[in-house]
C-alpha cells in the first residue's frame, strides 16, 4: 500500500514536465516568429541589368514594367545598370563593367537580380557570386533556345522566355499576300538580332511553306533603303532586332523603320509593337511593357520568400495582332485578309462617327415636323367644327339679311364719308412704304385673327423669302431655331392675355440659304373699342455680329486664350460658388517641370502648343466632378468636388501625373515634361481662395523639392519654409541690384613644380542684414528662379576683368575656371554672351576654362556635346567638375568634349584613410590619363594626399594645403 502514493508522485512530477516543455516551445515559436517578422521587414536590393541602353524602347519598356510591378512592394530598394551591349559589345567593355560593378558594390549585399536581354544574363551568370552576393536571378528578354543554352546546369534562376511570335506574323503574311514567294529579313548582329533570325527561320519550316530566306544583317542603313526599294511584288520584309548598322550607326528601331519603309517596294511587316505606326504594316506584336511587367511579377515572388529553384521557366506570349491602316491602303491590301479580332489603327471613322451631329439636326427636325403635322390635324379638326356651327348660325344670318336691306341707304350715306377717309388712308400707306423702304430693319405687321403677316422689303435682302414665302405666323414660327421657340410662344400668350409688351426679344432665325441668325424683336399693339387685339406691328434687327462679339468677349473675360481652359476668373466664380454653397471639394496645384527651359530653347510657339497639348490631357480625365482651369504661364488648377478619400484623390493625382509624363510629338519632335502638384483641401487647408491657392501652391513647391513628377498634400509645417524661401528668392533679387555678390579665388597648382597656374572663381555672396552666405544655400533657389542667368553671365564678365588685370599686371600662363549652370547651358545664346564678354574685356580665349557638372549632359547628351564642341574649337577649355559623384559612365566619358576631369574631394579624403581598400583615386587618375584628359585633385589638404596623387603622375590639385578660396586682393600677394 505504501507503494501507491510514491506512483503517484511521479506521475505528477511527469505531468508538470510536459506542462514546461510544451510552455518553453510556446515562448521559442512566438520569438521565432518575431525574429522572423522583423527579418522580413529588412530593406531587400534589387538589382536591375540592362543589356542596352536608356533610350532603346525595349530596354525602357521592359524597365518600366518591371519597375511598376516592384513598386508595389514596400522595403524594396532598386538598382538599375545599363551595360550598352548594342554599342559597346567589346570584351575591353566587359572588363571596364567588371571593374565598375565591383567597386560600386563590393560592400552592398544583393538580394535578387533582374536581368533583361542576352549580355545581361550571360554578365550576372558569370559574374554573380564574385560581384552580386550569389544572389537568385529572374530573367526576361531571352528567347528560349539560347536561354536554354546559357543556363544549362545553372540553378538558383527562373525567369520568362522573350516569346515573339514570327510564326504566327508570317502565317497572317501569307493570307494578305498569298503569292509571296521570298522573305526578306531585317536585323542586327547583336544577340537578340540573331535569335531573331534563327526565330523566323524556325518559323517558317514549322509553318511547312515554300518561302526563299534572305537575311539583310550585313547591310548599312543607306544599302538596305536601295535593297527594299528595289524588291519584286512576291516579295515581303520582316523587321525587328534592329538598333544599330553594319556600319555602327545607332538609331531608335522606330527611326530605322521609318527611312526603310518610306523607301520599301513591298509591305513591311514586324513582332515589335513600337515599330507599328512608324512604317511597318503590323504583325503578331510583343509589348515591352507587358513583358517587364510579368518579369517583375515572377521576381516579387521570390521576394516573398517563395523558393526560386521550384518556379518553373515561363513561357508567356503577351501579343496581339495590330495593323496600320495608311499602310494596308498603300500596297492596296484588302482589310477582309486580315486576322480576325485584328486592331487596326489609323482607319477613318465610319459615316455615323462622320455625321452624326448632321444626323442629330435632321432627326430632331423630323421629330418638330411629325409634332406640326399633329398640331395642323388637331386645327384641322377644330375647322370642321367651327363649319359645322356656322351651317346652324346660317338660318339667324338670314333672317340679319332684311335688316341689312333696311340699313343699306343709311350704308349709301357713310360712303361718301369712308371715301374721303380712304384717301386720308392712301397717304398714310404712303408714309408708311417710304418709312419702311428707308429702315434698316424688318418692318412687318400682322393680323391678329387671321395671322396673316405683311413685311417690308428688306425681308428678301436680309434673310432671302419672299412675303409669299412667311405669309403667317407659323411660316415665320417654323424658321425659329428650335431652342429658341418656347420664349417667342410665351411672349404671344402674354400679349393676349394682358397686353403685355417685351421691346428686348433676341432669338435665332434660319435664312433660307440655311444660316441662323440673331434678331432683335420689337411689338406693338393695337386694340379695338372693346380692347380685342386686332394687329400687332413690329420690327426685327439684324444683331448677329453684337452677339458674336458678345459671346467673344465672354470667352476673353473667362476662358484662356491659348488652352482654351477656364481661365482665372472662372476659378474664382466656380470657387466662390462652390464656398457659398458649402460644397467640399479638393484643389489640385499643377505646375509643369521644366517648361521654362523648353520654352526658353524652341520658343513660344512650341511652348503654346506643348500647353495646349497638355490642357487637353489634364481636361480629358473621365470624372464628372473634375473642372481643369489654366492659371498663368505653366500653371494649371483641377477642382475635384468627389469624394475626399484620401486613395480617390491620390488615384487622380497620379492619374494627372501619368497622362502629363507622357511623350509630346510637336513639328515632328518629342519632348518629355513632367508635373508637380500641390493639393489643398476645402475647407480643412482654407475657407478662400487667397489661401487656398497659396496653400497648394506652398505644397506644389515641395513636390519639387523633393524631385518634381511627385503631389504633396498641404500641411501647416509647409507655410514657415515657404516664407524663408520667398524671402531668399526676393533677397536674391535684391542682391543682383544693389551688387552684394563678390568673387573668391581658389589657387589650382601644378603638382610637379608647386608653381600656382590658374584659379577657380568662387561666388560668395555678403548680405548686408545675413552677413555671408554659402553658394549652397542659394545656387538651388537661384536656378530654380532663372535668377542664375544673370548671376552667371556677372561672374563671367567679373572673372574676365579680373583676368585682363592680371595680364596688365604682367602675368602668363595662367586661367581661370569658371563655373557654369545647366540653365545657363540650356539659353540659345549662351555662346554669344559667353564670346561677347570675352572680346569686349579683350582676353585670350586661352585664359578661361569651363566647369560643368555630369547632370548638364542628362539634359541633352547631344545638344551639350555639340555646344562644348563649338566653345573648344575657340580655344576655351571644358573641365568636368565633381567626378565620381553623379551618372559618370565610362562608355560615355571618353566621347565626350572635354579636356579636363577634376577628381571629387569626397575620393581625396580616402586617401591613407584606415580603409585604404577604398581608395580608388590612383585608379582613376591612370584610367583618365590615358583617356588624355588632364587631372585636377580637388580637396589636397595634406602633404601625405599630394605625395599620393604624385605618385600616381596627376597634373594639378587645389585645396587647403596651398590657400583656400581668398579675395583678389590676397590672391594676388599669393602670386607675387
Amino acid at each position: 500500500m505504501g507503494g501507491i502514493p510514491i506512483m503517484k508522485n511521479i506521475l505528477e512530477l511527469k505531468i508538470l514536465r510536459k506542462i514546461i516543455a510544451l510552455l518553453l516551445t510556446l515562448f521559442f515559436i512566438i520569438i521565432f516568429q518575431s525574429i522572423a517578422t522583423k527579418a522580413s521587414e529588412l530593406d531587400k536590393n534589387v538589382l536591375i541589368l540592362n543589356s542596352y541602353s536608356i533610350g532603346f524602347y525595349w530596354t525602357d519598356g521592359e524597365c518600366e514594367g518591371i519597375l511598376n510591378s516592384l513598386n508595389s512592394e514596400e522595403n524594396v530598394i532598386k538598382y538599375v545598370e545599363y551595360m550598352d551591349w548594342k554599342r559597346y559589345n567589346s570584351e575591353d567593355n566587359l572588363n571596364k563593367l567588371y571593374e565598375y560593378y565591383k567597386y560600386k558594390y563590393s560592400g552592398k549585399k544583393i538580394d535578387l537580380i533582374i536581368t533583361t536581354d542576352d549580355a545581361a544574363l550571360n554578365f550576372a551568370i558569370k559574374y554573380r557570386k564574385e560581384l552580386f552576393s550569389d544572389a537568385p536571378l529572374v530573367f526576361g528578354g531571352v528567347n528560349k533556345e539560347p536561354a536554354n543554352t546559357i543556363l544549362k546546369d545553372v540553378t538558383n534562376v527562373t525567369g520568362i522566355y522573350e516569346s515573339t511570335d514570327p510564326e504566327v506574323t508570317i502565317s497572317n503574311a501569307l493570307k494578305i499576300k498569298p503569292k509571296t514567294k521570298k522573305l526578306y529579313v531585317i536585323h542586327d548582329n547583336t544577340e537578340t538580332g540573331i535569335s531573331f533570325y534563327n526565330l523566323i527561320k524556325n518559323s517558317v519550316s514549322s509553318l511547312g511553306v515554300n518561302l526563299i530566306i534572305s537575311d539583310l544583317n550585313n547591310y548599312s542603313i543607306d544599302e538596305l533603303c536601295n535593297k527594299v526599294s528595289t524588291l519584286e511584288n512576291d516579295s515581303i520584309v520582316i523587321f525587328d532586332a534592329y538598333s544599330i548598322d553594319a556600319k555602327g550607326l545607332s538609331l531608335p528601331m522606330e527611326k530605322f523603320s521609318s527611312m526603310i519603309s518610306s523607301n520599301s517596294s513591298v509591305p513591311i511587316f514586324t513582332t515589335s509593337e513600337i515599330l507599328i505606326g512608324n512604317g511597318c504594316i503590323g504583325g503578331s506584336v510583343l509589348s515591352a511593357k507587358v513583358h517587364g511587367a510579368d518579369i517583375g511579377t515572377l521576381a516579387l515572388k521570390t521576394l516573398r520568400g517563395e523558393d526560386i529553384n521550384a518556379i518553373s521557366f515561363v513561357e508567356k506570349k503577351s501579343v496581339r495582332s495590330i495593323y496600320d491602316y495608311n499602310v494596308l491602303k498603300k500596297y492596296g491590301l484588302d482589310l477582309a485578309t486580315l486576322p480576325p479580332n485584328s486592331t487596326v489603327i489609323n482607319k477613318p471613322s465610319s459615316f455615323y462617327e462622320t455625321y452624326k451631329n448632321q444626323i442629330y439636326i435632321i432627326s430632331s427636325i423630323f421629330i418638330v415636323l411629325i409634332f406640326l403635322i399633329i398640331y395642323l390635324m388637331v386645327n384641322i379638326k377644330k375647322r370642321i367644327e367651327v363649319e359645322k356651327k356656322l351651317i346652324e348660325n346660317n338660318d339667324e344670318i338670314s333672317a340679319l339679311y332684311e335688316e341689312l336691306i333696311a340699313s343699306e341707304e343709311s350704308l349709301q350715306m357713310n360712303y361718301i364719308e369712308l371715301n374721303g377717309k380712304q384717301n386720308e388712308l392712301l397717304l398714310s400707306e404712303e408714309k408708311y412704304r417710304l418709312i419702311a423702304e428707308s429702315s434698316l430693319d424688318i418692318i412687318w405687321e400682322e393680323d391678329a385673327k387671321t395671322n396673316i403677316r405683311t413685311y417690308s422689303d428688306k425681308l428678301f435682302e436680309i434673310l432671302g423669302y419672299t412675303n409669299d414665302e412667311l405669309l403667317t405666323f407659323d411660316d415665320w414660327y417654323n424658321i425659329i431655331h428650335p431652342m429658341d421657340k418656347d420664349i417667342l410662344i410665351q411672349t404671344r400668350l402674354l400679349h393676349k392675355q394682358n397686353g403685355f409688351t417685351d421691346n428686348n426679344i433676341i432669338y435665332r432665325v434660319q435664312c433660307k440659304n440655311g444660316q441662323f441668325i440673331w434678331v432683335l424683336a420689337n411689338v406693338k399693339l393695337q386694340y379695338d373699342e372693346d380692347g380685342n387685339l386686332i394687329k400687332m406691328y413690329g420690327a426685327y434687327k439684324d444683331v448677329t455680329e453684337l452677339k458674336e462679339n458678345a459671346l467673344k468677349i465672354n470667352n476673353l473675360a473667362f476662358y484662356d486664350s491659348i488652352t482654351t481652359l477656364p481661365n482665372r476668373v472662372s476659378l474664382h466664380n466656380k470657387i466662390r460658388e462652390l464656398t457659398e454653397s458649402e460644397k467640399e471639394f479638393v484643389l489640385f496645384f499643377l505646375d509643369l517641370d521644366n517648361f521654362k527651359i523648353i520654352n526658353d530653347s524652341f520658343g513660344h510657339s512650341v511652348g503654346d502648343k506643348l500647353l495646349i497639348l497638355v490642357a487637353q490631357r489634364i481636361n480629358s480625365i473621365s470624372k464628372e466632378e473634375c473642372t481643369a482651369f489654366r492659371l498663368s504661364g505653366d500653371e494649371f488648377i483641377v477642382l475635384y468636388t468627389g469624394s475626399k478619400d484620401n486613395v480617390v484623390i491620390e488615384n487622380i493625382a497620379s492619374t494627372i501625373l501619368s497622362k502629363i509624363s507622357e511623350p509630346y510629338k510637336i513639328d515632328d519632335q518629342y519632348f518629355y515634361i513632367s508635373a508637380s502638384i500641390g493639393i489643398a483641401l476645402y475647407p480643412e487647408n482654407g475657407i478662400n481662395i487667397d489661401e487656398l491657392l497659396k496653400n497648394a501652391d506652398t505644397a506644389m513647391y515641395y513636390s519639387k523639392e523633393s524631385g518634381k513628377n511627385k503631389y504633396t498634400f498641404f500641411n501647416s509645417v509647409m507655410g514657415e519654409n515657404t516664407i524663408k524661401k520667398i524671402n531668399l528668392h526676393n533677397n536674391l533679387h535684391n542682391a543682383i541690384k544693389n551688387n552684394e555678390f563678390v568673387l573668391y579665388y581658389q589657387p589650382i597648382t601644378n603638382v610637379s613644380s608647386g608653381q600656382i597656374v590658374g584659379m577657380e572663381a568662387l561666388i560668395r555672396w555678403i548680405s548686408p542684414t545675413e552677413g555671408f552666405i554659402p553658394p549652397d544655400r542659394f545656387i538651388q533657389a537661384a536656378e530654380e528662379s532663372g535668377q542664375i542667368i544673370e548671376i552667371g553671365t556677372w561672374v563671367i564678365r567679373s572673372a574676365c576683368n579680373f583676368a585682363k588685370e592680371l595680364l596688365s599686371l604682367g602675368h602668363k600662363n595662367f586661367y581661370i575656371s569658371i563655373n557654369v549652370s545647366a540653365v545657363q547651358l540650356m539659353q540659345k545664346n549662351f555662346k554669344d554672351i559667353l564670346f561677347n564678354i570675352i572680346s569686349e574685356i579683350g582676353i585670350p580665349t586661352e585664359c578661361l576654362l569651363i566647369e560643368i557638372t555630369e547632370s548638364v549632359f542628362m539634359e541633352s547628351f547631344e545638344d551639350m556635346s555639340i555646344l562644348f564642341s563649338e566653345i573648344r574649337e575657340r580655344g576655351i577649355r571644358i573641365a568636368l567638375d565633381d567626378f565620381g559623384c553623379g551618372y559618370s559612365s565610362l562608355t560615355y566619358l571618353k566621347h565626350l568634349p572635354m579636356d579636363v576631369l577634376k577628381i571629387d574631394k569626397s575620393f581625396i579624403d580616402d586617401i591613407l584613410s584606415d580603409n585604404q581598400k577604398n581608395c580608388i583615386v590612383g585608379l582613376i587618375i591612370t584610367l583618365m590619363k590615358q583617356l588624355d584628359f588632364k587631372v585636377i585633385a580637388e580637396g589636397i589638404e595634406t602633404k601625405e594626399q599630394l605625395d599620393y596623387i604624385h605618385k600616381y603622375n596627376c597634373d594639378l590639385f587645389q585645396g587647403y594645403l596651398v590657400s583656400k578660396p581668398v579675395t583678389k586682393e590676397k590672391f594676388l600677394k599669393l602670386l607675387n
